[in-house]
């Protein structure tokens, strides 16, 4: 996202802490989802306060530039979030391991059932637990168009295997949304951002109860895509059990151009993509894009003219994409 568009989303969060009652406790989430271990709302003391801004000095710039007028503005936006939006960090056991996920949804839905997002974040290991600011950016702004919005840090440190074994982790999501009751457990979708779309097509794969996937600067054949960025070698080296002795089949594994035949060929894919982006080659968007016409599946390929990876230019066009995509098929 452009940097004035972040900076406003990360002051949103900054001033959640302002409003009253931040930390305290929620209703329970869950009714139903033995895997579960723990839940507590993000906005605790310690998430908001680390976010809190200082306020600008009364200077003659700083009134003149408007300053502390945004923060009142942001305020207000913060305010009507927080009047609307329930968000939770939780834990939940997969494989033997703890896992973080988080969820964001609407307070008041009249008692209809809610479609679910699934979103997979990019990246690869995560030392820190997913920010404030980053479920503002990422999550919260889908949840505010009426969608629950649930994701996973994936198994990290010491476990991530970048579309191996971590992927238990977004398919165990599935059980947990059985146990929201204000979730329609038929209208579930996905959103995969960079490496997140790895984690979405081969959940896609073993499972048919995902309706509409999202594919944001995704790459579709890493035996392509590598030597276009050599330093993501060292990555899968790293994090790819075996990779030296099974590099071929291990990259085959965790691209979709090689097992699209296990995908419901009705499955909606909607592929974005920056023709500018230097992280992943728009190619593996243009030639899923041809695959999904060959088989007759339903997809939608855009690009982004001077888009970056993540399309920081186009924020709202990006979202418009994204809600018309998904307010069609769930």
């Amino acid at each position: 996202m452009p940097a004035h568009f972040l900076s406003r989303l990360c002051a949103i969060a900054a001033t959640c802490c302002l409003l009253p009652g931040a930390a305290q406790a929620q209703a329970a989430l869950f009714s139903s989802a033995p895997s579960v271990v723990s839940q507590t709302t993000c906005f605790t003391d310690k998430a908001l306060n680390a976010l809190l801004p200082k306020r600008s000095p009364d200077t003659s710039e700083n009134v003149a530039a408007g300053n502390n007028d945004n923060r009142t503005r942001n305020e207000e936006m913060v305010r009507r979030l927080r009047e609307q939006l329930d968000c939770f960090a939780f834990t939940y056991k997969v494989d033997g391991l703890t896992v973080d996920g988080h969820v964001v949804k609407p307070k008041r839905n009249d008692g209809r059932k809610l479609p679910v997002l699934v979103f997979n974040r990019g990246g690869n290991i995560r030392r820190e637990p997913l920010s404030l600011r980053e479920l503002v950016r990422d999550q919260m702004q889908w949840a505010d168009q009426g969608y629950i919005v649930i994701s996973s840090q994936y198994r990290g440190v010491g476990h991530d295997e970048f579309g191996g074994r971590d992927v238990n982790d977004v398919m165990a999501l599935l059980p947990v949304i059985d146990g929201m009751p204000e979730a329609d457990p038929e209208k579930i979708g996905m959103i995969g951002i960079s490496r997140g779309n790895i984690m979405t097509y081969l959940a896609a794969a073993r499972s048919r109860r995902i309706k509409a996937i999202a594919i944001w600067g995704g790459v579709s054949d890493l035996l392509t895509e590598l030597p276009r960025r050599p330093e993501m070698e060292r990555v899968m080296e790293r994090l790819i059990p075996d990779y030296e002795n099974n590099r071929e089949q291990a990259l085959k594994d965790r691209s979709v151009l090689y097992w699209l035949d296990r995908i419901d060929p009705k499955l909606p894919v909607l592929l974005l993509h920056g023709d500018a982006d230097v992280q992943v080659s728009k190619e593996n968007a243009v030639v899923m894009a041809q695959k999904l016409k060959e088989r007759e599946q339903p997809y939608k390929l855009v690009i982004y003219p001077n888009g970056d990876h993540g399309l920081t230019k186009y924020p709202i066009p990006v979202r418009k994409e994204l809600m018309e995509w998904f307010g069609r098929y769930l």
